[in-house]
């Protein structure tokens, strides 16, 4: 596991504990860092932004009050945001995707700022970056390196205890022979496996990468079939980063997602829009479109984190015209009207997708 510095995570919010309370601190983030779950990273999240349902999550202060009982969260916000910081950077410098996506989407695509540490959005997209690039540029096994079982040793044994008819000794000379037989099995299957495992791994890369390629070329939404050109920059840019999403088949999108995507973008259009807002976004779907796009189950957990897909859940549910501007304020802490460029806007899109895969 990566090791970090609490003391600089402090210092960088401001902070100044004792070495005694960093000493306590320290191992509770450790420990959680290396058992994180795709749920305990949207609450880390939330204590990391300062966002309100923060305090829902239990879990954290009772973490801290197994090596320190006097420890609360009550009225100590920026704490809690170091503590969730130190947390999450610490997971995703050990490799998890799941911390980094929510860190991401959680960011709004920037249109929020963290409480403390900026420093871990940055850390979330390159790692996810240098891991998609690493996963799919491993070398492939050689085959070569299977190897035949060795002949018996025991078998003429057995041959020679049958025609002496000392029948004790060819039982125990036929049970080394099974006993052998099964060992070299082992080994073969141990080998066979060895070398299918990342063959398999590397043909799903490879179809994910044909899939989202032809996706590209046919330049068309999977949910409403119908080509990106014929909807508004802003309503192509959310479709178009939610597909790419349902086309990777891990949580690690590929590496091109942003050069894929400002290409599905400019597919047909003369320019593209500087900005993207979540209204804009909206109002290029028809009623009978906005119900024909899939909306994840778990959405109605992470409203907070999601705010193009909490506006296209409240558009549905409310009814378009501005009706759902309220409710989509409420749940997500951010105007309808905030802009985004449209590449942030569709990655924004595809980021929140795959968190919703992560709980």
């Amino acid at each position: 596991m990566t090791a970090i510095n609490l003391a600089d995570f402090y210092r960088t919010a401001n902070l100044s504990p004792s070495h005694e309370i960093i000493t306590l601190r320290t191992e509770p983030v450790k420990k959680a860092a290396a058992q994180i779950t795709g749920e305990q990273s949207v609450d880390l999240v939330r204590y990391y932004y300062g966002l309100p349902r923060a305090q829902e999550a239990t879990w954290l202060p009772e973490l801290f009050r197994e090596s320190d009982a006097s420890f609360s969260l009550i009225e100590n916000e920026r704490e809690a945001a170091v503590l969730a910081a130190a947390i999450l950077a610490t997971s995703i410098g050990s490799g998890s995707p799941r911390p980094a996506v929510a860190v991401l989407a959680g960011s709004g695509g920037g249109l929020r700022a963290p409480l403390v540490c900026p420093q871990v959005v940055g850390q979330a997209r390159d790692t996810l970056v240098s891991d998609a690039i690493e996963r799919r540029n491993g070398a492939l096994p050689d085959v070569r390196s299977i190897k035949a079982p060795g002949r018996t040793k025991t078998g003429a044994s057995a041959a020679a205890a049958v025609v002496a008819q000392d029948w004790a000794k060819a039982g125990e000379t036929l049970k080394l022979v099974s006993d052998e037989n099964v060992k070299n099995i082992e080994a073969l299957v141990s080998q066979t496996v060895s070398i299918l495992t990342p063959l398999t791994s590397a043909i799903k890369e490879l179809r994910e990468e044909v899939q989202i390629l032809w996706w590209h070329i046919g330049g068309w939404s999977r949910d409403l079939q119908k080509p990106f050109a014929e909807f508004p920059a802003e309503t192509a840019a959310m479709l178009a980063g939610i597909d790419i999403a349902e086309l990777s088949d891990a949580v690690r999108p590929p590496a091109s997602s942003l050069v894929l995507l400002e290409k599905t973008l400019a597919l047909g259009r003369e320019t593209v829009p500087a900005d993207c807002t979540f209204e804009s976004a909206v109002m290029g779907l028809s009623v009978d479109q906005l119900a024909a796009i899939d909306l994840p189950a778990s959405l109605t957990g992470i409203v907070d984190l999601c705010p193009i897909h909490t506006a296209l859940l409240k558009a549905r549910e409310i009814g378009g015209n501005g009706a759902w501007h309220q409710a989509f304020t409420k749940s997500t802490g951010l105007e309808p009207t905030a802009a985004l460029s449209p590449i942030c806007f569709a990655m924004q899109a595809l980021r929140e997708r795959l968190l919703t895969y992560c709980i």
